[in-house]
């Protein structure tokens, strides 16, 4: 054995080294540090800049730093290579997702000229029958007076019409229906060619529309088998995503069990009004707006812009159309719910005149000295103002605020009594609640249930990015679209944009 070599493992070491770099024998005794003496710095910088710096792991495997550094550093590569490959991919899928959705403006807008192109023609098939008719009743009405001529002897003061006469008065009236004839025939061959452009124009939009029907769908199997990929994908991904898997299968439980337990809406014919919600996609999805008289469940967890929903929708019917509505906060002051809603654009003096705006100091100052507890004190304050200014839309933030105002506990039919009370008063009533939808969904009460029709407001953080969803899973009365649709405030107005069919699969 070498003099410089490990005694137990024979790997070769230095003529200082206190312990062997690779199976850790100590060689010599370490030399006792003087009494102010400082213990060596190491530092990760002076392990890495070893060449070869062994760890023991157990008594019969090591492993070097180097080694480890390396493993370490392609993982990082890897991930690194991972998550660009995942953001091209969004990037793409998001690209497709903008091309569908111009497509089907595009295709919206040409379905609204064939429409449109549709009614001139019919007009013009009408201009032409009614033509056609008049040109009929002359042609009668000639051939009548020409069999009259032919039968009839005209007689004249001492006078008789001669054979020579009655041969000019009959060419006279064969050229005159000579000349009628060409101009029948000259006005229908100018409709038909008239026709015949339009009908032209039809059948080629038509074709056009057909095939961009086609690529859209195409674009869309596409698109779904882009998302398919990645959610295949992303069941391969790190241990971090895999909450948020669980989440999404919980969510599509209790989506699909809100379904079958409610339904997606009764398909039928709405007697009276529709009050609309000035939001363009949603009023189509509702096929209008909502059914005057409803009591109108709208909830969402906190942050999910469930109240500025509601008083967007009091706000423009009282500011556009002159619908008078009440909006009543149990939580929030009046001055700070007019601060909240003038930073969406919603300004106060728009509606000042036809919105009223109550919260709970405004209520113990109009019922002092009233008796009861303040559940009864405020269904008899509304009472009063709808007496006084007759308002047709109603909305109570919170629900469950005024649950907690009762002395007693609040059942199942003090809930259905007060939905009864408000469509009594023949008034659109918004409820806000806090609730989820497998809350409701598990409540006792029976909120969902009870109510006309229910607005769902979801709310998704991830990282830094905030993600909304708005749907409607209930609308008696209505044929709805219970899917989800993307939920956003741009600055100016609420939007919506169409689903991704897999968001939620």
């Amino acid at each position: 054995m070498s003099r410089f070599e490990c005694p137990r493992c024979g790997a070769g070491v230095r003529p200082n080294d206190i312990q062997c770099g690779r199976c850790g024998e100590v060689l010599r005794e370490k030399e006792a540090q003087g009494e102010y003496g400082e213990a060596p710095k190491i530092t990760l910088e002076s392990v890495f800049s070893q060449r070869e710096t062994s760890v023991r792991l157990n008594d019969s495997e090591y492993v070097t730093v180097s080694r480890m550094r390396k493993l370490l550093e392609r993982r990082e590569q890897d991930l690194l290579r991972r998550e660009k490959e995942l953001n091209d991919r969004e990037n793409e899928l998001l690209g497709s997702l903008e091309e569908i959705e111009n497509d089907t403006l595009a295709l919206e807008k040409t379905m609204e000229q064939l429409q449109n192109e549709e009614a001139s023609l019919t007009e013009k098939e009408k201009a032409l029958r009614e033509r056609e008719c008049d040109l009929e009743q002359i042609s009668n009405t000639l051939s009548q007076w020409k069999q009259v001529m032919t039968r009839f002897d005209m007689v004249k003061e001492g006078d008789e019409l001669t054979p020579g006469d009655l041969e000019k008065l009959l060419q006279i009236q064969e050229n005159f229906q000579q000349v009628l004839d060409k101009e029948r025939d000259r006005l229908k061959l100018e409709l038909k060619e008239a026709l015949s452009d339009e009908m032209e124009n039809l059948a080629l939009k038509e074709e056009q529309f057909r095939v961009t029907e086609s690529e859209l769908m195409k674009k869309t199997i596409e698109l779904r088998n882009m998302i398919r990929d990645r959610a295949l994908e992303g069941q391969r991904k790190e241990e971090d995503l895999s909450d948020q898997k669980q989440i999404d299968e919980l969510k599509q439980e209790a989506f699909s069990e809100i379904d079958k337990q409610i339904g997606i809406g009764i398909q039928g014919e709405v007697n009276g009004e529709l009050i609309p919600t000035h939001i363009e996609r949603l009023d189509r999805i509702l096929k209008g707006g909502i059914p005057r008289g409803h009591v109108i469940l709208v909830n969402g967890s906190v942050g999910s812009m469930k109240s500025s929903l509601a008083y967007h929708i009091l706000h423009h019917c009282a500011a556009k159309q002159g619908i008078r509505g009440m909006y009543f906060s149990l939580e929030q002051n009046r001055a700070s719910i007019i601060r909240q809603m003038e930073r969406l654009g919603l300004s106060r003096d728009e509606s000042r005149e036809n919105l009223i705006l109550v919260d709970m100091v405004d209520l113990r100052k109009a019922m002092a000295g009233e008796e009861g507890d303040w559940r009864s004190i405020l269904m008899r304050y509304v009472e009063n103002v709808k007496k006084a200014k007759d308002f047709d839309i109603f909305v109570l933030d919170s629900l469950e605020s005024f649950k907690a105002m009762s002395e007693f506990v609040f059942s199942r039919e003090d809930l259905a009594e007060l939905f009864e009370w408000f469509r009594d008063m023949e008034i659109t009533t918004f409820l806000v609640s806090e609730k989820s939808p497998q809350e409701l969904l598990e409540s006792s009460q029976g909120e969902l249930y009870l109510s006309d029709g229910a607005i769902e407001l979801l709310m998704h953080e991830n990282r830094d990015k905030v993600q909304r969803w708005i749907r409607i899973p209930k609308m008696r009365s209505v044929d709805i679209d219970p899917r989800y649709f993307s939920f956003l405030f741009d600055g100016r107005t609420f939007q919506l944009h169409l689903p991704l069919a897999s968001t939620f699969e």
